[in-house]
């Protein structure tokens, strides 16, 4: 029989923020605490004190939406012991895609994510069009 191929899927930006860090990051304290350590502000804080205009800066917003990525993807590896055969990440989830197939390390990742937060936030407003 043809086992089914399991593909696990890292969302972008969009999600909501404040309640996406509030569900994982009491289970997973240490790897936020190691994660505030190396971003060099309070994760906790950030996610329970900040306003929703805060939350909307995108060097502040991916760098939570990169965590709650990658605990959530923990979390779901020690709940079904199986990896994935494939791993897809949409815009900023790409980054966990990379971290999670082990190319590059969650530290790693979580740097180019606060800087790709930063520079966003600094390029100003734009727009795009396709033809």
């Amino acid at each position: 029989m043809n086992k089914r191929k399991k593909t696990y899927v890292f969302s972008g930006q969009g999600i909501q923020v404040k309640k996406a860090c509030s569900e994982v990051f009491e289970k997973y304290s240490e790897e936020v605490d190691s994660a505030s350590n190396i971003l060099g502000y309070s994760l906790y804080d950030l996610c329970k004190n900040a306003g929703e205009e805060v939350l909307k800066n995108t060097e502040f917003s991916q760098v939570i939406i990169y965590v709650v990525n990658a605990l959530e993807f923990l979390d779901e590896l020690s709940l079904n012991k199986e990896y994935p055969d494939f791993l897809i990440g949409h815009s900023l989830g790409e980054y966990n895609a990379l971290q999670a197939a082990g190319s590059i390390s969650f530290e790693d990742g979580l740097k180019i994510v606060k800087e790709r937060g930063r520079l966003m936030r600094i390029a100003g407003s734009g727009s795009m069009c396709a033809v």
